[in-house]
C-alpha cells in the first residue's frame, strides 16, 4: 500500500527500510530492507513489551535518522522504544482516532483514558506528528498530546493516479463483471476489515432491503476476516446474506474490483484519519457513500462526489444507497477524481512529507 511512498523517498536520496507484523513480498522484490516485529491488536501489556523490545533492537541494528510510525499503536510503541536511545528522529501519522473516539459507553470512555495517558507519556518523545484531517489535529492540540508548531496536516498518503489508471478500460471491467456474474447490475462495492464497527453489517443489511425494492443491483464485500478482534464478524453471519452480497474475502486485485463496481461505500463507525479504499474508489471515479465521520467528511462534503450519511445504521445507508441509483454517478466520479487530482495525489502528499523530513533533519 505504501509502495509508491517508499519508492519516492529513495528517488529524492532517502534510504529506506520497514519494519511490519507481516510479510510482503512486494517490498522485497523492490529491493527495500524489511524488518520484521510482533504487533498485537488488541490490549497486550506482555505483548507491546515484546514489541517494544524489538522495534528498540531494530533501530539499534539499522541506526536511523528518522523512524516514521503510522497506525494506533506503532504510533506511542515507537515512541516507547525510542526512549534513551540518542539519534533517530521520532515521526507518527495519526491516521484516525478508531472506535474508541466514535463510540460512547464505559468502556471507551475508559479506553480513550489509557489513549491519552499513553501520547501523553511518550509526547517528549515525538519530534513531529502528521495527522490527516483537522478534527484529529485539534484533538490532540487541545488536549496537550502535542504541540502546535510540531504537527502537520498531510491529508492522507498518497494516491498513485498514474498506477491506477492501468486498471481503468472497459475490457477489464467486462471481465470482471462476467466473472463476478454482475453484468448490467449497478453494483455497490465495500471495502473494510469484516467488523461491526466499520459497518459491516449495516452494509449486508442495507444490501438485503435494497435488493428487494431494486433486484437490478448488486453487492461485492471486499477485505480481510477479524475473528480475532472482538467485534470481529463471522464467515456463517456474512454467509447468511449470499444471495445477496458476494463475499471475496481478502483480494490483491482491489483496483480490479474497484473498475468493475459503480459505487464505493464505507459506513464506518470509526474516526478515520484518510481511509485510503475511499480515496482509491474516488481516483477510479467511482462516486462514494460514507458515514459522516472525522477523515471522510473532508473528502466528500461540498465535492459533490457522493454522500455522507449522518445517521449510523442499515435503514439511512439505504435511503443513501437508493439516492445514488437516481443520481448521475458519471458526473459524481468525475468530480471526485478532481478532488483526488486537486488535494490527494501522490506527488502532492510526497512534496509535504519530505518537506517534513528535511525540517527533522
Amino acid at each position: 500500500m505504501r509502495l509508491a511512498t517508499f519508492t519516492h523517498l529513495r528517488s529524492v536520496g532517502f534510504d529506506v527500510a520497514v519494519a511490519a507484523p507481516v510479510k510482503n513480498q512486494a517490498l522485497s522484490k523492490a529491493g527495500i530492507k524489511v524488518f520484521h516485529y510482533d504487533l498485537n491488536r488488541n490490549i497486550q501489556p506482555f505483548a507491546d513489551l515484546r514489541a517494544i523490545r524489538q522495534l528498540r533492537k531494530i533501530a539499534r541494528t539499522w541506526k536511523p535518522h528518522i523512524i516514521h510510525a503510522y497506525d494506533t499503536k506503532p504510533c506511542y510503541l515507537v515512541p516507547l522504544a525510542m526512549r534513551g536511545l540518542a539519534g533517530p528522529k521520532v515521526i507518527r501519522t495519526i491516521n484516525g482516532m478508531g472506535k474508541i473516539y466514535a463510540l460512547g459507553g464505559p468502556k471507551n470512555h475508559i479506553l480513550r483514558m489509557i489513549y491519552q495517558a499513553l501520547h501523553l507519556s511518550v509526547r517528549t518523545r515525538v519530534d513531529h506528528t502528521i495527522f490527516q484531517n483537522t478534527s484529529d489535529q485539534g484533538y490532540f492540540v487541545e488536549n496537550g498530546l502535542a504541540p502546535l508548531e510540531k504537527t502537520t496536516l498531510i491529508p492522507g498518503s498518497g494516491i498513485d493516479l498514474a498506477f491506477l489508471r492501468k486498471f481503468k478500460n472497459k475490457s477489464n471491467r467486462t471481465a470482471y463483471r462476467t466473472t463476478l456474474k454482475i453484468a448490467h447490475k449497478t453494483t455497490f462495492i465495500m471495502i473494510a476489515r469484516i467488523t461491526k464497527e466499520k459497518g459491516v453489517l449495516d452494509f449486508l443489511n442495507a444490501a438485503k432491503d435494497l435488493r428487494v425494492r431494486h433486484p437490478n443491483t448488486a453487492f461485492l464485500l471486499v477485505g480481510p476476516a477479524a475473528g480475532d478482534e472482538p467485534d470481529g464478524i463471522s464467515a456463517a453471519l456474512i454467509n447468511s446474506f449470499a444471495s445477496d452480497v458476494t463475499y471475496l474475502g481478502r483480494r490483491d486485485d482491489i483496483p480490479q474490483l474497484l473498475n468493475a463496481s459503480d459505487v464505493f461505500v464505507l459506513p464506518t463507525r470509526y474516526r478515520e484519519g484518510v481511509p485510503r479504499a475511499m480515496l482509491e474508489a474516488m481516483a477510479m471515479a467511482l462516486p462514494v457513500i460514507v458515514s459522516d465521520v472525522p477523515g471522510c467528511h473532508e473528502a466528500i462534503s461540498g465535492r459533490g462526489s457522493g454522500f455522507l450519511v449522518s445517521r449510523p445504521g442499515s435503514k439511512a445507508l439505504a435511503e443513501a444507497m437508493e439516492r445514488a441509483l437516481g443520481s448521475d454517478l458519471a458526473e459524481m466520479g468525475a468530480a471526485g477524481l478532481a478532488g483526488i487530482k486537486e488535494t490527494y495525489a501522490l506527488p502532492i502528499i510526497m512534496k509535504a512529507l519530505t518537506r517534513t523530513y528535511r525540517n527533522a533533519l
